[in-house]
């Protein structure tokens, strides 16, 4: 009788029965597991935003570092942390002048708007009732007196209905507060850890190569690195090249609305410029943000507004975008919108910042598969034609 054999076969058997009763556990227990791992990943989400506002602000960083090297003709251990404190006081002069800009702003037009709401609302109730005379619908729907009611009457309702909902609205705005608080903490817990991973990211590059090399073999490393140096390439073009771009946007919506004497000339074109980071929907939040705040003021103006953020829009999606941005991330403009919109679906607003530089690394991994493959084949496809290739192509 094989010993050997016979142990081999229990061997097999063994694991084969121990893989299959860990697999059952799984399914078995499934949910819980499932929420375990979400909580997990929860508590690691400081660790995911450090490692994005680390992308954004290693851009800066790297500049600064490499001309405080030019200047001093040698590589010292202060670069870093200088290059880091400056990136921290750029960061910081920029979210000041942003926030002295908007907020006070904000502020001052949404008293004005509710100074004035009642007449906003009493025009807004014509345009409606001259909309219905128009269609002969007045006899039918008339809204003549809807807010014609004393302000004693409005109050006494505001009140009552206050005092019903009190409960729920305190309730709320504890959970909200609590929520904000924890954000808060989240954000500055991810910055905190940022500033790690910038001090001392090339150690960490060489942990994780360390790992990959001992765990991995020969080909299965060198493929992670060269999709490592894809993303590193491409997240770090696409954060430059749309910081860029979106400080220009900003400054020509700024130039076109003082010539214009359209009214909240820098507010507006502040917001547009943050809002336009996430590409082709920031920039309409920030139309619609200033649509509003303008067709408080002047209807006319309004128009005059979003006729000239269209001419702007063409103006920087063919000539602005292309020269800035340019093929750094190697996308075609339908996969550029497709991402956006499952990304943004199913991550909210981080999902759309990172959906563009993420799907272009997939459609070019992809696509050098695919070409890849075609090589290996030695064929050539087209729209029309699938041809061979000839034995000069090969070579080549």
């Amino acid at each position: 009788m094989n010993t050997k054999g016979f142990l081999d076969k229990f061997k097999n058997g063994f694991y084969l029965l121990t893989y299959a009763f860990i697999l059952v556990l799984i399914l078995m227990h499934f949910s819980d597991i499932w929420q375990t791992f979400i909580k997990f990943v929860g508590l690691l989400s400081p660790l995911f935003y450090g490692v994005v506002i680390a992308f954004v602000l290693n851009v800066p960083m790297n500049i600064i570092e490499h001309w405080l090297i030019e200047q001093s003709k040698g590589e010292k251990k202060w670069h870093r942390a200088v290059a880091i404190l400056l990136t921290i006081v750029l960061a910081i002069v920029i979210v000041f002048i942003l926030s002295s800009v908007i907020f006070p702003q904000v502020i001052e037009n949404i008293m004005t708007l509710a100074s004035n709401i009642r007449i906003y609302l009493n025009n807004l109730v014509g345009l409606v009732n001259d909309l219905l005379k128009s269609l002969h619908l007045d006899r039918f729907v008339q809204l003549d007196n809807l807010f014609d009611m004393p302000l004693n009457d409005m109050i006494s309702s505001v009140a009552e209905w206050f005092s019903k909902t009190a409960p729920e609205f305190f309730g709320n705005t504890l959970n909200a507060t609590i929520s904000i608080a924890s954000g808060v903490a989240n954000v500055f817990m991810a910055f905190i850890l940022s500033l790690y991973l910038l001090a001392s990211k090339e150690k960490y590059v060489t942990q994780y190569r360390k790992v990959c090399v001992a765990l991995c073999s020969k080909r299965v490393y060198e493929r992670i690195f060269y999709i490592m140096d894809k993303v590193n390439v491409t997240f770090t073009n696409f954060i430059s090249g749309q910081l860029l771009e979106a400080c220009i946007l900003g400054g020509i919506f700024y130039v076109a609305m003082l010539l214009l004497r359209i009214p909240y000339a820098l507010l507006i074109s502040c917001c547009i410029a943050v809002t336009s980071i996430v590409p082709i929907f920031g920039a309409m939040i920030g139309m619609c943000f200033g649509f509003i705040l303008i067709l408080a003021i002047n209807p006319i103006q309004s128009i005059i507004f979003f006729v000239v953020f269209q001419l702007i829009q063409q103006f920087e999606g063919n000539v602005i975008y292309p020269r800035v941005v340019g093929n750094s991330v190697g996308l075609p403009g339908i996969w550029v919108l497709l991402s956006i919109l499952v990304f943004g679906g199913m991550y909210g607003l981080m999902g759309m910042l990172i959906a563009v530089p993420t799907t272009a690394v997939i459609y070019t991994l992809i696509r050098e598969s695919i070409n890849a493959r075609l090589d290996a084949k030695k064929m050539i496809v087209t729209k029309d034609t699938i041809e061979e290739m000839k034995s000069q192509e090969v070579d080549a």
